[in-house]
């Protein structure tokens, strides 16, 4: 069973995910989405991101949210999806064979530079394209490099990755990865 935190970090992570903002989730929404990722990431200056999330995001929708689909039309409502996401944190196997690269591929696409960290700048500039506050994405960066230095490690992405998906302290930081909720 869902924490209420959890549910309210789902819906928002559905808000997200909903490209086209038709209330449902569809293959479309993560194509659009890996493409966005592919095509405006490495048309950052300084960029080495080169290939997109495409090949990433199918495992997820295969084994996590198409299943779920009982009509078979290719789209999955927001109930649904929360199911999905409830069956992700359950299952451990699952969240570490399909969530974990996921989140791997997507801290490599936001490390612009590919010195194997990420600046604020990087951060900013790449979340923004996702179409996130500068502000919002700004608070979360100030909170989220807790070290001070500037930057987030590969490990400290992970961490903050999964607090959002199983953390029900409403202080962790990895609660707000995607904004407020």
């Amino acid at each position: 069973m869902l924490t209420d935190l959890q549910t309210r970090k789902f819906n928002r992570l559905f808000d997200f995910l909903d490209a086209d903002g038709n209330g449902v989730i569809e293959v479309a929404d993560y194509l659009r989405f890996a493409d966005l990722s592919g095509d405006d990431l490495t048309a950052l200056p300084g960029s080495t991101a080169g290939q997109p999330l495409r090949e990433s995001l199918s495992p997820l929708w295969e084994r996590a949210i198409a299943p779920l689909d009982a009509s078979g039309a290719g789209t999955v409502e927001r109930d649904v999806f929360i199911k999905a996401m409830q069956q992700l944190i359950t299952q451990a196997d699952l969240f570490d064979d399909v969530l974990v690269p996921i989140a791997d591929l997507f801290f490599t696409l936001l490390d612009l530079d590919d010195d194997g960290s990420v600046t604020q700048r990087e951060y900013t500039q790449a979340m923004s394209l996702f179409g996130l506050p500068v502000a919002d994405i700004d608070a979360f960066f100030t909170h989220a490099d807790t070290d001070g230095d500037g930057r987030l490690t590969r490990d400290e992405f992970q961490v903050l990755v999964r607090e959002f998906y199983f953390s029900d302290n409403p202080t962790d930081i990895g609660n707000v990865l995607l904004g407020p909720i």
